[in-house]
């Protein structure tokens, strides 16, 4: 069952209002930074608003930098699980997630594509597509491939791309 994202507005109202109700500030453009940090994902909005939070002691104010840290803090938390979903990957599966996380979102069996991210043959992209839809680590959003996890996609881009 798919349910739509909370929108933006309302998860910073929120996150404001529980901040103001523990005697710490968050300002809107902080709040709405912690919802595109995790492409409105409720459950990381709410622990990443919990990463900014416990970072804070009563009467303080959030920052960009306890933004950055709490990021850091969410990546840490989920790191074994990410790391249990790629130890099994080939090396080929592994290529085409970098694909990914470095912008790459269709027309993997272009030569030039396939070349850059050693992807192997044209016939063997049908077969990497279909292994890591049913890991459920990649999705169609339309006629695009995209990451079905946008924290394991900036995990994946921390620790394989950069």
């Amino acid at each position: 069952m798919f349910l739509p994202k909370i929108p933006t507005e309302q998860w910073a109202e929120y996150i404001i209002s529980h901040f103001q109700d523990r005697h710490r500030t968050i300002s809107h453009d902080l709040a709405v930074r912690i919802c595109t940090e995790v492409e409105g994902y409720s459950s990381y909005v709410q622990q990443l608003a919990w990463h900014v939070f416990s970072l804070l002691d009563e009467g303080e104010t959030a920052t960009d930098e306890h933004i950055n840290a709490a990021m850091r803090n969410l990546l840490n938390s989920c790191e074994h699980l990410f790391m249990q979903q790629t130890n099994p990957l080939t090396e080929y599966q592994m290529n085409f997630l970098r694909a990914i996380v470095q912008g790459i979102h269709s027309e993997f069996g272009e030569t030039s594509i396939r070349e850059s991210f050693n992807l192997g043959s044209a016939s063997n992209i049908t077969r990497l597509k279909t292994a890591l839809t049913n890991a459920e680590l990649i999705e169609a959003d339309g006629r695009r491939i995209v990451l079905t996890d946008p924290v394991f996609a900036c995990w994946f881009k921390m620790r394989f791309v950069d």
